[in-house]
């Protein structure tokens, strides 16, 4: 169970990161409402139908299969 919290940790820790990096970056007007809605269409578009296909991809186990 605790190598479970770890990883679900380490990954809400990035998620974390990546929020605040964007919120200095528009702070700091490095990113303008052009290039964030460039960068939202991506992510819509690309990244979340490539995270769902790749959350279905895990070994099969035969054994699981018959019983």
């Amino acid at each position: 169970m605790l190598d479970s919290f770890s990883v679900v940790f380490g990954q809400v820790l990035i998620l974390f990161v990546m929020v605040v990096i964007g919120i200095i970056s528009a702070k700091a007007k490095i990113i303008d409402e052009k290039s964030a809605k460039s960068i939202t269409d991506f992510v819509l578009l690309f990244v979340c139908p490539a995270t769902i296909i790749n959350s279905f991809y895990r070994k099969v186990d035969f054994s699981q299969i018959k019983s």
